[in-house]
Formats: structure tokens, sequence, C-alpha cells
């Protein structure tokens, strides 16, 4: 059996702490958490892309801007 290099068993040993210690960012997420929705929720949810568009629309309608009647 030939033996494993130091320097592969180093680089394993790295790669295996740095595993570990990304592995623990962001905390622990909590039990009830589904965790295909968290990229949602850490976003914000869509909720804040929602409300800007809804102000900016209302704006365009209070200002009379891009569907306003033709002028005679």
């Amino acid at each position: 059996m030939a033996e494993r290099d130091p320097q592969d068993a180093q680089v394993q040993r790295e790669t295996d702490a740095a595993a570990d210690e990304a592995a623990r960012v962001g905390g622990r997420a909590p039990d009830d958490e589904d965790p295909a929705r968290r990229p949602v929720d850490e976003a914000g949810g869509g909720q804040a892309e929602g409300f800007e568009q809804a102000e900016e629309d209302l704006r365009e309608n209070a200002e009379h801007g891009q569907d306003r009647p033709d002028e005679p």
C-alpha cells in the first residue's frame, strides 16, 4: 500500500476545517424553518420590490404620467 503524501494530508485537514467553519456561517436555522424558503426570507420575501413597484405606479397615476389621455 502506498503512503499518502504529507502535503495531501495537510490539504485535506485544511479543507475539512474550512468546510466546518463555512457550515457555521449565519448561525443555526430554526427547526421549523423550510430550508428552501430561507433565501427568499433573507432577501425580504419580495415584499420590498412589490411595494416599490406599487408606489411608482401610484406616483405615475397621480402625476398623469405614462397612461394619461391624449391632449386635444
